[in-house]
């Protein structure tokens, strides 16, 4: 359905390579998460879905609506009140048309700027700021302060650990770079090192 994997289709022997070549990027069947083909193929599946659902909310009961996704993550927000189920119906029907696609209702939920304002892992606060949380920023901070600590005293981390530790890093800074910042110049601080040098190296042995 997506330029240029449609054309590509059209070719003799265009599907059957396409298809080879997905084969190489899937695991058991699945696509993997945290891998980097992960995010390319995804928003890729989705333009399609993105251009209806984008047009759908635009000429929706003379209502303004903004249609935002990250990931297979939907969002849709208003300055005013609306019905949820109806928003949701829309939502639903439109996917009927991309099988195998569906919303989860379990995970469906409406909010205010009233209330607490958590969408996608990060939070709107008073200050009217993006924030991860104060929870995930000590649990970070620990980390770092553990994996210091654990290193001094003769333990390694797992790789995969450290990756982690530094995509937590990248991301929490993307979304708060002067917090995310000082916790890092404070482990740096308060255990003597420069641990984002630390953390590359490691990954380079």
């Amino acid at each position: 359905m997506v330029f240029p994997f449609s054309e590509i289709i059209k070719i003799p022997e265009g599907e059957p390579q396409l298809r080879k070549a997905l084969e190489l990027t899937f695991l058991n069947g699945g696509l993997p998460q945290g891998t980097p083909i992960s995010p390319l193929i995804t928003n890729v599946m989705m333009i399609p879905i993105d251009f209806h659902l984008t047009k759908a909310f635009r000429e929706y009961i003379k209502q303004r609506f903004v249609y935002t996704r990250y990931a297979d993550d939907f969002i849709i927000s208003s300055k005013y009140d609306f019905d949820v189920h109806a928003v949701e119906k829309l939502v639903v029907d439109i996917l009927k048309s991309f099988d195998p696609f569906s919303i989860n209702s379990s995970k469906t939920r409406y909010g205010s700027s009233a209330g607490s304002n958590w969408n996608l892992g990060v939070m709107l606060n008073k200050d009217n700021k993006i924030t991860v949380g104060h929870k995930k920023k000590r649990q970070f901070q620990s980390m770092m302060h553990n994996y210091i600590s654990d290193k001094r005293n003769g333990i390694e981390w797992p790789r995969e650990d450290i990756m982690a530790m530094q995509g937590l890093h990248s991301y929490y800074r993307m979304v708060e770079p002067e917090a995310i910042d000082a916790i890092v110049n404070h482990v740096n601080k308060k255990m003597g090192v420069d641990i984002l040098h630390t953390i590359k190296t490691d990954l380079r042995e």
